[in-house]
């Protein structure tokens, strides 16, 4: 099954390069975060991150889709989390919290404050961690987000 869905992937983006009008729709951003999920749940943590740079690579601001930047920089920041590179993890959600007026998607902010809440703990940085739990319970309680509910609860407790 993995192997068909990477098939289709691929041809997708060599289908995105042979008709560069195409560039604009972000597709091929799309595909590279598709690639990114499979190695993910493929435990190659390894392809994940680097599929997912190579999305942000592709990624056009002016084009469709534009809140794809930000799926594709939680991702990255979740593969570089399961690698223990906290440090660099926690300098990508510095500049996505700098952006995070533009971030409308509720399920990556709700991701945002759990892995800061997460990688903080990690750290040691209780307190901070704390604040970024308990902002994130706020907006899952608001959403009605029951799973990052429990999620940020158990960061919130570290």
């Amino acid at each position: 099954m993995w192997n068909q869905a990477l098939l289709y992937f691929s041809k997708g983006i060599k289908a995105v390069d042979n008709h560069p009008n195409s560039i604009r729709s972000n597709i091929k951003s799309t595909y590279y975060n598709e690639f990114s999920h499979v190695s993910y749940y493929q435990n190659d943590t390894n392809s994940a991150l680097s599929y997912s740079k190579e999305g942000l690579k592709a990624f056009d601001a002016d084009g469709d889709w534009t809140h794809l930047k930000y799926l594709l920089m939680v991702n990255q920041v979740n593969y570089l989390k399961n690698q223990s590179q906290i440090e660099e993890a926690l300098n990508i959600l510095g500049s996505m919290w700098q952006e995070s007026h533009q971030i409308v998607n509720t399920e990556v902010l709700l991701n945002m404050y759990e892995l800061q809440a997460e990688l903080l703990n990690k750290t040691k940085r209780y307190q901070e961690a704390t604040k970024f739990a308990m902002t994130g319970i706020e907006l899952a309680l608001i959403e009605k987000n029951d799973d990052r509910l429990f999620d940020l609860w158990i960061n919130r407790i570290v």
